[in-house]
């Protein structure tokens, strides 16, 4: 059974952050490394009140991306559609699909 936690992180405006993050240059300052990869994100997400219910345990350096927001419920509703190697347990129509998908984008994002 897999459980799926869903965590949001929010700090104050900072004028430098913003201008990196408006020109899509969050890779200069190797944001994803620096703030998402921290200590303090890291036992944000994980509950270490209860050391058998870890968020995520990092054994090797993730490769973060970005995404456009406007894209993001397709590739998820793809991912569903054609599932892995063995293919999808899920077997809904693709409009199902598509919709299941950008009521989960809009839960998450608002």
């Amino acid at each position: 059974m897999a459980i799926f936690i869903l965590r949001g992180l929010s700090f104050t405006e900072n004028e430098i952050f913003d201008w990196f993050c408006s020109r899509g240059r969050l890779d200069e300052i190797d944001f994803y490394n620096n703030f998402l990869l921290s200590d303090k994100v890291l036992k944000t997400f994980n509950n270490e009140n209860n050391s058998e219910k870890r968020a995520f345990k990092i054994d090797k350096e993730p490769n973060f991306d970005t995404k456009d927001g406007f894209v993001i419920d397709g590739e998820l509703a793809a991912l569903l559609f054609h599932g892995g190697a063995y293919g999808s347990k899920y077997k809904k129509e693709p409009k199902q699909i598509k919709e299941k998908a950008r009521l989960f984008c809009s839960q998450l994002f608002h």
